[in-house]
């Protein structure tokens, strides 16, 4: 008996999920009163180039 059993990247909802997830990890994250200020100087485009390295 052979199960077909997704990968963890398939399972969590493949790129379009975690592209979501990290503009919506980003997008929070700035908001926040102790880290915040280092994440409000990233440039608007470094969530999807990290999300590109990590899945692309």
């Amino acid at each position: 008996m052979t199960q077909d059993v997704p990968t963890l990247f398939e399972w969590a909802g493949g790129a379009e999920a975690l592209n979501r997830l990290t503009r919506t990890f980003y997008n929070k994250v700035a908001l926040d009163p102790v880290v915040g200020r280092v994440f409000k100087t990233m440039s608007p485009d470094h969530p999807a180039h990290c999300t590109a390295r990590r899945h692309g």
